[in-house]
């Protein structure tokens, strides 16, 4: 019987103790959050401030870049064309006599 109620109390003990500590943690934690605040805000400030800039040097980057590829899209499209033409060109001149070749055509 002494047994059982050594452990009763020692348990309880432990259970207080453990609910002290997991309160002083609570209190720890939510002081720790209410100093943290300033810094996060500083934080968030500094992001928007360091992406907004990011944004405007990039901004003349991003049109030299559409412009270049503009570019190469209207040169390939103007060299697939011609390839078309030429070979269009090739294939009439072929069917007209199958049997020649392509120096006699010329």
């Amino acid at each position: 019987m002494e047994l059982s109620s050594f452990f009763k109390n020692l348990f309880n003990t432990v259970k207080e103790t453990a609910n002290e500590i997991a309160e002083h943690a609570e209190v720890i934690i939510e002081d720790t959050k209410i100093k943290a605040e300033p810094y996060i805000e500083k934080a968030e400030v500094f992001v928007e401030d360091t992406v907004a800039k990011a944004k405007e040097t990039a901004a003349p980057y991003i049109e030299k870049a559409e412009s270049i590829i503009e570019d190469a899209k209207a040169k390939g499209t103007e060299a697939i064309n011609n390839l078309k033409e030429k070979t269009n060109t090739s294939d009439s001149k072929n069917l007209e006599d199958p049997n020649k070749t392509e120096e006699e055509s010329k």
